[in-house]
């Protein structure tokens, strides 16, 4: 699928948001606390994806990691842009959809999603990719560029830090936090950006590259240009040639 991409197909991409669009909106999600600006980001996840695609190479992480490597670079870029805000937006995780509505629940996971996002963020980053995305070590490993070592010791030091937070917000009360842990794991089944996506990657495969631009420049702008000029001094060089030899004639006959 993704050499039929390359190969000219971008109707073939259309596969490949299909298959990734929820674990790549989820993610995001899962790191910026806010499910608006998340779509936005998935499809410049996408978009990024479609115009760096010949760039993947596959002997050297899964394509899977690929995209979640982008995906948590473009969310980190919007985390540092609004680093000076004073507080995250934090929405309601899955427990809108209990329709008894318990308040103490909705409450835990808000303050719970205070503390996660409280943590630093390469700990926080290992957390959601290993908790919430539930990815192996290594493959957290290839997206952070660290160590498989590194990776379990950020994820050490964030579960302790949760797990302080659980104590103060409910005495140490599991049951609620895997309710917590469960309800970020969960995708949004009704998020579907592939038409829109779509419309946007037909657009941008009509746009001439810079080198196909810089072609029809030479082409269609300045060859005529230059050969328009060549004539013009072709053109010169005849008229002072035909003057040249009228002169002599004329100096010839009357001098």
């Amino acid at each position: 699928m993704i050499q039929e991409v390359l190969n000219g197909k971008a109707a073939s991409f259309r596969w490949i948001i299909e298959r990734y669009q929820r674990p790549v909106h989820k993610v995001i999600f899962n790191l910026i606390h806010d499910s608006h600006i998340a779509e936005d980001i998935a499809q410049e996840v996408f978009l990024a994806v479609f115009q760096k695609l010949s760039t993947f190479d596959s002997m050297r992480c899964r394509f899977s990691t690929w995209i979640f490597t982008i995906a948590r670079n473009k969310s980190i870029n919007h985390l540092r842009k609004k680093k000076n805000e004073l507080e995250m937006v934090i929405e309601d995780a899955a427990y809108d959809a209990d329709p008894s509505g318990d308040i103490s629940q909705k409450e835990f996971a808000r303050q719970m999603d205070r503390a996660l996002s409280s943590l630093p963020g390469k700990q926080k980053n290992a957390f959601v990719l290993s908790q919430f995305e539930k990815l192996p070590y290594d493959q957290i490993a290839q997206i952070e560029c660290v160590s498989i070592g590194t990776v379990r010791s950020r994820i050490h030091r964030a579960k302790k830090k949760l797990r302080k937070a659980l104590e103060q917000i409910d005495g140490d009360n599991t049951s609620n936090y895997d309710m917590w842990i469960k309800s970020h794991q969960l995708e949004k089944t009704d998020f579907d950006i592939t038409n829109s996506l779509m419309e946007q990657i037909t657009i941008e495969t009509r746009k001439p590259n810079i080198l196909q631009r810089a072609w029809q420049v030479f082409l269609f702008d300045l060859l005529p240009t230059r050969a328009l000029l060549r004539y013009c001094v072709l053109v010169s060089g005849a008229i002072a040639g035909l003057l040249r030899m009228v002169f002599v004639v004329y100096y010839a006959l009357f001098a």
